[in-house]
């Protein structure tokens, strides 16, 4: 389904978000932007039950 996740320096990592494929989308595509301490990105499936075209997310760490 897809996930987002936080890399440390040490090598260790933190779980952002874990995609559900219903109204916070399916499959993360492409790269993520961070823009004032949010990431932001989008989806390819998920969101809107009839269209299921996607989503645009913003997680804050």
């Amino acid at each position: 389904m897809g996930t987002v996740f936080e890399l440390r320096a040490s090598g260790d990592y933190r779980v952002l978000h874990r995609f559900t494929g219903g109204a916070d989308g399916l499959e993360p595509y492409a790269g993520v932007t961070l823009y004032q301490g949010s990431v932001y990105g989008v989806t390819t499936a998920g969101g809107d039950p009839y269209c299921y075209c996607g989503v645009v997310f913003s997680i804050k760490p």
